[in-house]
């Protein structure tokens, strides 16, 4: 696999943005952190189908305190989330999409590694960690920023996966960048997560995409998704769920369309 420098000069508008807690799920490894015996009972309980991450046996207030303190020490405890294999086989799509395009087969895999601060070596050992998964990628790019800039994601990627993104979307849609409409324009997923006081229902997702219309093209998939990938290894199909199978499928009609309006 040819290495390239400087991938941010001139990139088209098809590459793709994640982040590391989107890649990982921080959040069972964190409960792991605070009381071993809490995984047990999370995934007895509503863990891979939860609408906020607010857990039995413990209160959000001690969660939140843990959380909000992680740093890379929590990384040994992470496993991969269902979220990598289904971007490893998207990546691929997307590069025969492309090709077929008459595109060069490019695509670059950005993946923010806030907050976690990381020295050279073990940026390096992150990105060996992901390329056996992400084999098709012309290269992963390591970024450490708290807040990506709306600006940013319309240049360089045509679609972002965010665990937070209601919540970037709130921060960011308070700044002048909405005024000026620079506000991402691809596709942004997000697990069916949201973080809030009032109760949140399945059903109630959709109308959370269609109230952010004006401003993003927010696309909420399974909880699942973005949680630990609990057969992963064991089976020859990397997804734990037949909602994942679905949610492939419509992901890549998605990138069908990207790349032929690029």
């Amino acid at each position: 696999m040819q290495r390239r420098k400087h991938v941010q000069e001139d990139l088209p508008n098809k590459h793709i943005y994640v982040e590391l807690d989107s890649l990982l799920d921080t959040r069972f490894a964190t409960l792991s952190l605070i009381d071993p015996a809490l995984t047990t009972r999370v995934m007895d309980s509503n863990y891979m189908t939860r609408t906020k991450d607010s857990f039995e046996h413990i209160t959000p207030e001690v969660f939140e305190a843990f959380y909000s303190a992680r740093d890379k020490s929590l990384l040994p405890l992470t496993k991969l989330t269902s979220l990598v294999p289904l971007l490893s086989d998207l990546i691929y799509k997307a590069r025969m999409t492309d090709i077929t395009l008459d595109g060069d087969g490019v695509i670059y895999l950005f993946v923010n590694v806030f907050p976690y601060k990381l020295d050279k070596v073990e940026i390096e050992a992150i990105t060996k960690a992901l390329l056996p998964y992400m084999t098709d990628v012309e290269d992963i790019v390591i970024i450490d920023q708290e807040n990506i800039s709306p600006k940013w994601l319309d240049e360089n990627v045509s679609m972002a996966f965010m665990y937070d993104a209601m919540e970037w979307i709130k921060y960011n849609s308070a700044t002048e960048a909405l005024v000026k409409s620079q506000f991402f324009r691809g596709d942004l997923f997000a697990p069916k997560i949201i973080n809030s006081d009032d109760e949140v229902e399945e059903e109630d997702f959709e109308g959370y995409a269609k109230l952010m219309m004006p401003i993003s093209n927010i696309k909420f998939l399974e909880t699942n998704t973005f949680s630990i990938d609990i057969w992963w290894g064991l089976l020859t199909s990397s997804f734990c769920s037949s909602k994942i199978s679905e949610q492939l499928e419509r992901l890549s009609s998605l990138f069908v369309r990207h790349f032929s309006l690029i």
